[in-house]
């Protein structure tokens, strides 16, 4: 099992938006970026299954990786915060090499019960496109953080979500 636990990219600040419902909140053009960069930085990793909160954020910023990995994205509304501590039960279980991607605080959370004994996440380390990836080996659970992708130019944005995607399928489901 290995999981590669992902920050959502740069959004629009809170503050700024507009609507009531915040899971519309899109990325920034620097957001789209990041997250174009995150399908290059995870080309040539294995991946089966690609989960992600239900906003927007979350869904743009691993979107790329799907199109690139011919995956769907499921979304999950326990990776909404709080989060949930039965998905870190259910992903312990699985064989899968997933990719999630959730709030920072929900990254953290699952951090702190997948391997409670490895250093917990700060809000310092909370930047936006951050990875950790943990690992099943012989020893345990090992998390090694990765720095955030950085765009090689925030002008190569290289795509733009369409405004009727059938990329994403909703549904808990297990994984």
């Amino acid at each position: 099992m290995t999981l590669h636990l992902v920050s959502h990219a740069e959004a629009m600040p809170s503050d700024t938006w507009q609507l009531a419902d915040d899971s519309l909140r899109p990325l920034t053009t620097k957001g789209y970026a990041q997250a174009t960069a995150l399908a290059r930085h995870l080309e040539a990793v294995p991946l089966d299954i690609v989960l992600a909160a239900p906003t927007s954020r979350c869904i743009d910023t691993v979107l790329p990786v799907t199109l690139a990995h011919g995956l769907e994205i499921r979304t999950r509304h326990d990776l909404l915060p709080p989060g949930s501590v039965a998905l870190a039960s259910e992903l312990l279980q699985g064989r899968n090499q997933a990719l999630l991607c959730a709030e920072g605080s929900v990254i953290s959370d699952l951090l702190a019960v997948l391997a409670p004994s490895e250093p917990g996440v700060t809000p310092d380390d909370q930047v936006p496109a951050s990875i950790w990836t943990v690992e099943q080996g012989p020893e345990g659970l090992r998390v090694q953080q990765h720095p955030a992708v950085v765009p090689t130019s925030v002008g190569e944005v290289g795509w733009r979500r369409p405004r009727r995607s059938g990329v994403v399928v909703g549904g808990g489901g297990r994984l």
